[in-house]
């Protein structure tokens, strides 16, 4: 059996609750692991905020991103870098809002049997907005139970709660990354954005907890209604149409 790769735990140092439920899961399955400090997205310093291109946001979202989107896309970003600084070969990456899967470990342990030799985001708690036709499936060696699915390049891969990298795609993601123009989980389930082969395990082997409160807020349909609506987002907007008028 392979070792598990080096878990990081995204954490707001505030969350101590959270600290408390992602150890007792993940000690219990004696899993070894460390929390990564999140970035506060509504105490950012000018120096982070200036990695934000609030135009390109605008574009490809038609809005710009809620102070705790930016927080959460630095935190993830700065763990793909600290994978590429390390030179870690393969790291598995969680938020502290995650359940855990009792059969988490043994699959993870067996994963040389049954990934394939060209991966690159191998997401475990992932959503396609019920789009459940992938590009394929295969069983998972010694866990009958479970496969592993290739989504289609065609698919919006959503939730980015627990999921794991190599060290090139950490690499490609960190190039890509900025300037920063997408939610993180639009970044890193769209294909075209980074050609990156997209995996995942169905079942999920680690989920989202719903009774855990979202560190990015319950006001992001209201607040990105009213991020349009402003006068920065009719700015940008009028610019976008205009600049793709003249460009016909």
């Amino acid at each position: 059996m392979a070792e598990i790769p080096k878990i990081l735990i995204i954490n707001l140092e505030k969350s101590s609750d959270r600290r408390e439920f992602m150890s007792q899961q993940l000690n219990k399955l004696n899993l070894r692991h460390e929390f990564f400090k999140g970035s506060y997205g509504r105490d950012l310093p000018k120096t982070e905020l200036k990695k934000f291109n609030t135009y390109a946001t605008f574009k490809n979202m038609g809005r710009d991103l809620h102070p705790n989107e930016k927080g959460c896309y630095l935190s993830h970003y700065y763990i793909w870098k600290k994978i590429v600084d390390e030179n870690i070969d393969e790291a598995i990456i969680m938020e502290d809002d995650i359940s855990i899967s009792n059969e988490f470990k043994t699959v993870i342990e067996n994963r040389k049997q049954w990934l394939p030799n060209h991966w690159g985001i191998l997401n475990f708690a992932w959503d396609t907005y019920g789009d459940y036709d992938f590009q394929s499936s295969q069983p998972i060696v010694n866990h009958i139970d479970y496969s592993l699915i290739a989504f289609r390049k065609s698919q919006s891969v959503m939730r980015l709660g627990a999921y794991m990298l190599n060290l090139e795609a950490a690499k490609v993601l960190v190039n890509d990354s900025l300037p920063i123009r997408y939610v993180t989980d639009t970044f890193t389930g769209t294909h075209h954005i980074h050609q990156l082969p997209i995996h995942g395990v169905i079942p999920r082997i680690a989920i989202w907890n719903d009774d855990i409160p979202s560190d990015i807020g319950d006001d992001r349909i209201i607040w990105a209604a009213k991020s349009r609506w402003s006068l920065k987002g009719i700015y940008y907007r009028t610019l976008i149409k205009l600049q793709g008028f003249i460009s016909k």
